[in-house]
């Protein structure tokens, strides 16, 4: 779990993609600056920005990104540690359309590295990459309150190789296949907490964390030491500091904003 936070890339949003649109008590609104969400219901004057994505100096951030790579677990009787290689990621997002669609939007557009832009570049291509994703964004209401964002990856580039190592119940590693996984990504204020995910024994305020939403035992120590490098001993148990046998895939922050992921 050592995989750092990634900044959001650069946003590219065609010219027929800017535009306002409301969904329920929601505007959305897709400009050169990124991408807007604020809660406006009939009666009110001003509305409330609920998401936005990442200001950056030429423009908004993007929102949506994908990672190229391989999960790999490693554990027994429960206690549990993660190993992720990422082999590429595609940080650069365009927004090619937008379709309006009964109680929502559809958003449309690409995805791609900043490393394969420039290689494009230097090879006289103009910074065109072949190996792009292809993505989904559907915004509906939920409710007056809420909004669903529903996230579809389509891979359009080549897949990199990658062995994979099958593992057993005897605690070898066990690395899944090559896959896409998503991400999203929006702006919030640096004086917000983020609170949630279930039941966690380390810290309260899980801003800046990387926090997997995986059921384990939580483990003996839990990166106190020497206590923890002991109990690993003794079959792994010394635990992580995010181990907890109670996760919920829930955040909620200080500016009261709540994000709930239906689909980990």
């Amino acid at each position: 779990m050592g995989r750092p936070a990634a900044l959001p890339g650069g946003l590219h949003i065609a010219a027929q993609a800017v535009g306002e649109h409301r969904v329920g008590s929601f505007t959305v609104l897709l400009d050169v600056g990124g991408m807007t969400v604020e809660h406006r219901p009939d009666d009110a004057v001003e509305g409330r920005v609920v998401w936005a994505s990442a200001p950056q100096p030429a423009g908004g951030g993007a929102f949506v990104a994908a990672v190229r790579g391989t999960v790999g677990s490693r554990g027994s009787a429960g206690h549990l540690s993660l190993r992720e290689t990422v082999r590429r990621r595609y940080g650069e997002q365009s927004v090619a359309d937008v379709a309006v669609i009964d109680g929502g939007l559809v958003l449309s557009g690409s995805l791609w590295s900043q490393a394969a832009t420039r290689s494009g570049a230097a090879a006289g291509g103009g910074g065109a990459t072949a190996d792009k994703v292809g993505y989904r964004l559907t915004i509906t209401a939920v409710d007056d309150q809420q909004l669903e964002l529903s996230l579809e990856l389509t891979d359009n580039g080549a897949r990199p190789a990658a062995p994979a190592n099958p593992g057993d119940a005897a605690g070898r590693a066990l690395d899944w296949p090559t896959a896409l996984w998503a991400e999203m990504l929006w702006d919030q204020s640096a004086a917000t907490s983020q609170y949630g995910f279930g039941v966690q024994f380390s810290h309260v305020d899980l801003k800046g964390r990387r926090v997997p939403v995986l059921t384990a035992e939580q483990g003996v120590g839990r990166g106190a030491q020497p206590l923890t490098f002991l109990a690993n001993l003794r079959g792994g148990a010394g635990g992580h500091w995010w181990s907890t046998y109670a996760p919920a895939p829930l955040v909620m922050g200080s500016d009261r904003r709540v994000l709930y992921l239906t689909d980990t």
